[in-house]
């Protein structure tokens, strides 16, 4: 079996743009790097500006409720701190997601997306040292090509891997066969990955991220043809470094 990295993906603000890198640099211990580095709370929000921290993902925008949200597409610039995110349904803004004034202008951006899917005031949250992803931990996510083309056909859908919001998508797997991946480890050039545990899914992945509609019931479909929700890996970094885009993978 001949693993490949196929794509790298990050996702600046949590359920709000997906971004693909050429390469990126993981240090061991931590997320990949300005992954959810922030999110959107809603008005009934628990999180804290003043002691900020990792919440649960209940107390931000998402889109599970807020579909629409799919179909935006983000660019980091991390040296200038902006960040530009595109929808076909609205004009592109760039905001530096830090300042006052462009957290009203992305908070205001963001409304017709939302269609009253959590109560307002929204606000930009960020923790230092804190990836604002589903999990306390700072893992990153594993995800196969083949379970992804395997799914969709079943589904009825392209096999886009936006819908999953995944880190690192192998390929050269057979679909599937990441479910025995539990306790091994991936290495791709210095990096060592080690897998956690799997990610269960929710109804998010129905959201088209071209047309920000929900159409194929592609949640249900994972339930049916594999007898449970969970597509991906979670995984932690245990020795970082440089990888890139069409690297070789293997598997430990």
């Amino acid at each position: 079996m001949s693993l490949g990295l196929a794509s790298i993906w990050r996702h600046p603000v949590k359920s709000l743009g997906t971004e693909q890198l050429a390469s990126v640099t993981l240090e061991a211990g931590r997320a990949l790097p300005f992954d959810r580095a922030w999110a959107v709370a809603h008005g009934a929000s628990a999180w804290d500006a003043s002691a900020p921290a990792w919440v649960p993902c209940g107390n931000f925008l998402r889109v599970t409720h807020a579909p629409a949200l799919a179909a935006v597409s983000a660019r980091l610039d991390a040296d200038a701190g902006t960040l530009t995110l595109t929808h076909p349904a609205r004009d592109p803004i760039t905001v530096a997601p830090a300042d006052q004034v462009d957290e009203a202008r992305l908070t205001e951006w963001l409304l017709p997306l939302t269609d009253g899917a959590r109560p307002g005031p929204y606000r930009i949250a960020t923790a230092p040292g804190a990836a604002m992803t589903d999990m306390a931990e700072p893992f990153v996510s594993i995800l196969s090509m083949a379970s992804l083309r395997a799914l969709g056909q079943h589904a009825g859908v392209a096999p886009d891997p936006r819908r999953f919001r995944g880190n690192f998508w192998i390929d050269g797997a057979d679909a599937w066969d990441e479910e025995d991946w539990v306790g091994r480890t991936l290495a791709i050039g210095p990096v060592r990955l080690r897998i956690v545990e799997p990610i269960g899914r929710c109804r998010a992945i129905d959201a088209d991220p071209v047309t920000g509609r929900r159409g194929a019931p592609v949640f249900e479909t994972l339930r049916e043809t594999r007898g449970h929700t969970r597509f991906g890996l979670y995984a932690e970094v245990v020795a970082g470094g440089e990888i890139a885009q069409n690297a070789e993978v293997t598997l430990a």
